[in-house]
């Protein structure tokens, strides 16, 4: 089964307000609905809105159309809260529906959620952390399963998360020490 992150604007601001409503949402400032729109007919409607940047438009077209139409009910969706570095965690729980008025910033095109509930990010490998990452408003996310695993486990143990904290931090003071290494052998070999 297909996991799903949504961001919820700049930081999750807008995360709350999915939690509270019951859904997710995505934007662009287009107050047109596109549910009923090909593809072709998104991109257009977006480069429009940008004149001569019709390559711009590619990416967020892309994400309308897998939100309108490649998402489904029963779907696994996380939501990252930046204010809380918590997850929001939920199922699809019905189609994309236009909304002429926006519950938040500019977006019209929602989809309703049921929150399973929060989750501390902080409960996830930092391999995991890094996938979530993308600066992507939408997007699958393929270590799902390991992540809903750790997160929804009582049983993770922050001095577990800690331990892989100082393992990738050990790594990293390896590839600095070695980065440096090799910098003063390069300075030696030019003087």
């Amino acid at each position: 089964m297909t996991t799903w992150v949504c961001r919820a604007g700049r930081g999750g601001q807008w995360a709350p307000d999915f939690e509270r409503g019951g859904f997710i949402s995505i934007g662009w400032g287009l107050g047109a609905d596109l549910t009923g729109m090909t593809r072709d007919e998104i991109l257009k409607r977006i480069a429009e809105e940008e004149p001569g940047h019709r390559s711009r438009a590619a990416v967020p077209t892309g994400m309308l159309w897998r939100f309108i139409h490649d998402m489904h009910e029963g779907e696994v969706v996380i939501t990252p809260d930046g204010a809380t570095r918590e997850l929001l965690v939920g199922s699809i729980a019905g189609p994309c529906e236009f909304r002429a008025v926006a519950a938040v910033g500019d977006h019209h095109h929602y989809r309703p959620v049921k929150w399973e509930g929060r989750y501390p990010r902080d409960r996830l490998s930092q391999r995991l952390k890094y996938s979530l990452g993308s600066v992507m408003t939408l997007f699958t996310f393929d270590g799902a399963e390991q992540a809903l695993r750790e997160l929804r486990s009582a049983d993770v143990s922050l001095a577990q998360a800690e331990r892989e904290e100082a393992e990738d931090a050990g790594a990293v003071e390896e590839i600095i020490e070695d980065t440096e290494g090799k910098g003063r052998q390069a300075i030696e070999d030019r003087l």
